[in-house]
C-alpha cells in the first residue's frame, strides 16, 4: 500500500471487522433452521455456462493429459474475480491465469501493488474498494462486480487467495448466482469453535474446548480444559494470538494479551499483520 494518511492507509485493508458486520447484516444462508437465507439470482444462461453445462463431469475429473487439456479448455475464456489479489508474490498466478486465457478481475484496496497488473494486460480489469467502512465493503463490493458485468460480460466466478476474505467472497458468489461454498459453510469452517461443536454433534472425536468471551470465563475454561492448554481465536490466521499457557494466571494473561493483539490485525495487500495500538 501506499503511503498517506490514517485514513487513506485504512481504505486499503481487511479486519475482523468486515467479517462481524458480514454475518450481522446478512444471514449466512444454508444453516438448519435458517429461515433468513437471501436472495439468490438464478444463473445467468451466458454463452460459458451453457458450454459447460455440455460437458460431462467424468471428463473435467479425468486424471492424466486428457482431464487437465479439458479442465484448461473450460477454464478458457472464463472471467473470475479476485477478492484481494494477494501479496505481490502472487503475481505469477495472474500471469498464469492469463495465458490460460483467464480474465482475471481484481477488487482490492485502492492503493494496492495489483492495479498495474492491469496495464501490463495481465489482468482484464482493476477495481479499487475502499475497505474503511466496514459495513459497506459487501455493498460496494457487490456494485462493483455489477458494473463489470453491465461493462464487460458476466462473472464465471468469484474467488480470493485471503482467509479474511472468504466471507465476503462466499457473499459476493452467492448474490450473483455464481458457485461455491455457502456462506453458512465457510463461517463455520473459519471458526474453531463452530468446527469443533458439529464434530462433537456429529459423532467425530474432538479435544477439550471453551469459548471464552469475558474474563469471568477463564475460570471454567481452565477447570474443563485443564493444563497444558492453547488459547486461540475462534477465526484467526497466521498464528496470530496462539498462546501455549500452563496455568490460569497464564491463561489471564494470554486472554488481555490476545485481545489486544486481535484488535490491531488487518490484511494488507493480502498478508495478515498487526497494527500499532491505535489500530492504524
Amino acid at each position: 500500500p501506499g503511503a498517506g494518511s490514517a485514513h487513506s492507509h485504512k481504505q486499503n485493508f481487511l479486519s475482523d471487522r468486515h467479517i462481524a458486520v458480514l454475518q450481522k447484516a446478512r444471514p449466512s444462508g444454508g444453516g438448519a433452521g435458517d429461515d433468513a437465507a437471501p436472495a439468490v439470482r438464478p444463473l445467468a444462461p451466458t454463452p460459458r455456462r451453457s458450454q459447460l453445462a455440455g460437458v460431462p463431469m467424468d471428463k473435467l475429473r479425468a486424471p492424466g493429459m486428457e482431464g487437465l487439456a479439458a479442465r484448461r479448455e473450460a477454464l478458457r475464456g472464463a472471467r473470475i474475480a479476485f477478492v484481494t489479489a494477494g501479496y505481490s508474490g502472487k503475481k505469477f498466478v495472474f500471469e498464469k491465469a492469463c495465458t490460460l486465457g483467464v480474465k482475471c478481475v481484481v477488487l482490492d484496496g485502492p492503493d494496492s501493488w495489483a492495479k498495474g497488473m492491469e496495464g501490463e494486460g495481465i489482468i482484464e480489469r482493476f477495481v479499487g474498494v475502499d475497505m474503511s467502512d466496514a459495513g459497506a465493503v459487501y455493498a460496494r463490493c457487490l456494485a462493483a462486480l455489477a458494473a463489470v458485468e453491465a461493462e464487460l460480460g458476466p462473472v464465471d466466478g468469484v474467488v480470493s487467495f485471503c482467509e479474511l476474505a472468504q466471507p465476503l467472497a462466499a457473499r459476493l458468489a452467492e448474490a450473483l448466482g455464481l458457485p461455491g461454498p455457502t456462506p453458512f459453510a465457510v463461517d463455520a469452517a473459519r471458526s474453531k469453535f463452530a468446527t469443533r461443536e458439529m464434530m462433537g454433534a456429529a459423532g467425530l472425536a474432538t479435544i477439550r474446548h471453551v469459548k471464552v468471551t469475558r474474563p469471568e470465563d477463564l475460570a471454567h475454561a481452565a477447570e474443563h480444559v485443564g493444563f497444558p492448554a492453547v488459547i486461540k481465536p475462534t477465526g484467526g490466521a497466521a498464528s496470530i494470538g496462539v498462546i501455549r499457557v500452563n496455568s490460569e494466571d497464564e491463561l489471564r494473561a494470554a486472554f488481555e494479551r490476545v485481545k489486544g493483539d486481535l484488535s490491531r490485525c488487518r490484511v494488507v495487500a493480502g498478508a495478515i499483520e498487526e497494527g500499532d495500538e491505535e489500530g492504524g
